[in-house]
């Protein structure tokens, strides 16, 4: 029998991990990174509040983040993800996406962020899709002014806050509202990101 993992984010009413292997994976993926300065965004991609506008197939989903991921790297930010499918009664199907970004040169809050005609809004809309960003829970991820961050910063370094980043990962890996979810489930960017890579990484199951 594989060793039970549990966190105190997919602990109680999330049920606890639902796939052990594809979380191991991602706490590794966050333990061997190579970014100088790499913070995790996650973003819930959702189906669009006007309705009219149809219902977001699987294919709208992975081409959204993909071209959010191109349009990341384009501006200089190498990024790689981690994503999972879920299905809710209040969110209907949907998309969590954890994504890894270098921004030693570039902020990523300048693509992350919701504008009214903005880039990333009418992307998102075309493929019929809405967004909110999750941010951190862990009071290591404040600021020094104790304001709530966008985003956590993953240090190099074994330690409380990297510790956090993996907990914080792990909420895309609990077994709530996975159950009416068809495979493949989890996926994420194909391989490493450089700043000379060019944006053509592709989606891989996992």
């Amino acid at each position: 029998m594989p060793k039970r993992i549990e966190t105190t984010v997919t602990a109680g009413r999330n049920g606890g991990i639902h796939d052990t292997k594809s979380y191991k994976k991602a706490c590794n993926w966050l333990d061997t990174h190579t970014f100088t300065n790499a913070q995790l965004w996650h973003l819930v991609l959702t189906p669009h509040k006007d309705k009219t506008l149809g219902t977001p197939t699987r294919n709208d989903f992975e081409t959204a983040l993909d071209r959010l991921a191109e349009k990341l790297r384009d501006a200089g930010m190498p990024t790689e993800y981690k994503a999972a499918y879920e299905q809710c009664p209040t969110k209907g199907f949907h998309r969590h996406c954890f994504l890894l970004i270098d921004a030693s040169k570039h902020k990523p809050a300048a693509v992350l962020r919701w504008k009214e005609n903005g880039w990333l809004v009418d992307m998102l809309k075309g493929f019929k899709l809405g967004f909110y960003l999750a941010r951190p829970q862990g009071d290591i991820h404040l600021t020094r002014k104790g304001k709530s961050k966008k985003y956590a910063y993953v240090p190099k370094t074994p330690g409380p806050m990297l510790d956090d980043c993996k907990v914080w990962v792990s909420y895309i890996y609990k077994c709530r509202t996975k159950e009416d979810v068809a495979a493949p489930i989890y996926s994420s960017s194909r391989k490493r990101a450089t700043a000379k890579q060019p944006s053509t990484i592709k989606e891989t199951t996992q």
